[in-house]
């Protein structure tokens, strides 16, 4: 036997009284959307908010007139615009004009109707710079260029592990692409401005919004140490390289550097054991940023989710230990002997002027 389909007799049964309440509320909450938002037209104008719409009665040339009108904030005039539609027009302070013959602030005022697409000063603000998960953002972007930067740089100098051939052809090879070696130096210095920015910013906000520091230090943070020594070790490592770019790359107060040799000059700058033990403590201080930059770029960027902790911790770890182990180890195998001075002579017109007799210097 086939079973019927299940019928309801509604004027037997009617639906409960709730259900047509909820209709009925349903219904005006959707003609509320409709006439509050409506299309706006040509030369016309839309609150930023939403007020609620009420009726009122309008006179027009002596005749009352029944017109449904948005109720404005205080000192709020409502006009007839030139399709006969009712807007409502804020007078502001400064009463200046704008090219429609309106009347505009130059303040910030929510209330006042603004046309479809214009910038306000509210939306100026809100940008990168201004806000703190846009500066945090700022200081990930331009960490991870320097962080790119630092592997690079110490996959470069191992060469000289290879021999002063192989390091003369290697800074040969940089001076070939000078477009873009001048770019790169300029994405650098631009990073390096930025972070230096950022950070500087964000400690000032983290001052200003807690003068007091906390009772108990922080436990929570997976860089717990790394992260409270963040600006000594910045300070620290910009200070490095300032000193790195005098000593190795200009050959400021060192008369014994050659441009055309850069094996020999890392080799006798490294033979000093004061100035390897100070490139020794200032690439451990970098690798104790690297770790926390590393940490923290995974959640500046939003990628915070405490399953992979562990994860985000051990490769912040080992890329820091990784570079550290490879800047560390070219002054300690110069001062263990390993490495030592060549009496080769170099002339590459790339590298600058070429010394020597019967060598024509470069161009």
């Amino acid at each position: 036997m086939v079973m019927p389909w299940p019928t309801r007799n509604f004027r037997a049964h009617p639906p409960p009284r709730r259900c047509h309440l909820r209709s009925a509320a349903l219904a005006a909450l959707l003609l509320r959307i409709l006439i509050t938002y409506k299309t706006p037209g040509e030369g016309t104008h839309v609150l930023r908010r939403a007020h609620s719409v009420r009726c009122v009665r309008a006179r027009s040339q002596g005749a009352e007139t029944g017109e449904r009108l948005l109720r404005g904030p205080p000192g709020t005039k409502n006009t007839v615009d030139r399709k006969g539609g009712v807007r409502a027009v804020v007078t502001p302070p400064s009463g200046r004009r704008t090219s429609d013959g309106g009347l505009a602030s130059s303040r910030v005022d929510p209330l006042r109707p603004q046309r479809i697409g214009e910038r306000t000063r509210m939306d100026r603000a809100l940008t990168l710079r201004s806000t703190t998960v846009g500066t945090k953002a700022i200081m990930a972007v331009t960490g991870a260029v320097l962080f790119g930067f630092v592997v690079v740089h110490m996959l470069g100098n191992l060469q000289l592990w290879l021999g002063a051939q192989a390091m003369h052809d290697y800074a040969v090879s940089l001076r070939k692409i000078h477009g873009v070696l001048w770019i790169a130096r300029a994405v650098l210095l631009a990073s390096v401005l930025g972070h230096a920015w950022s950070a500087f910013t964000l400690v000032r906000r983290n001052a200003a919004a807690r003068p007091v520091p906390y009772k108990h230090a922080r436990r929570d943070q997976a860089t717990n140490y790394a992260a409270r020594t963040m600006p000594i070790t910045g300070v620290v490592v910009a200070l490095y390289i300032a000193y790195h770019i005098m000593h190795l790359t200009l050959g400021v107060g060192v008369a014994a550097h050659d441009p055309q040799n850069p094996y020999n000059n890392v080799v006798n700058g490294f033979s000093n054991p004061l100035i390897a033990v100070v490139y020794i403590v200032a690439n451990v201080l970098l690798s104790a940023h690297l770790f926390h930059g590393g940490y923290a770029w995974f959640n500046s960027l939003g990628l915070s989710n405490p399953r992979y902790a562990g994860m985000k911790r051990a490769f912040a770890m080992g890329l820091a230990g990784l570079i550290t182990l490879g800047n560390v180890a070219l002054p300690v195998s110069v001062l263990a002997g390993a490495v030592k001075p060549t009496t080769e002579t170099f002339c590459s017109p790339e590298l600058g002027p070429c010394a020597g007799p019967g060598v024509e210097p470069g161009r």
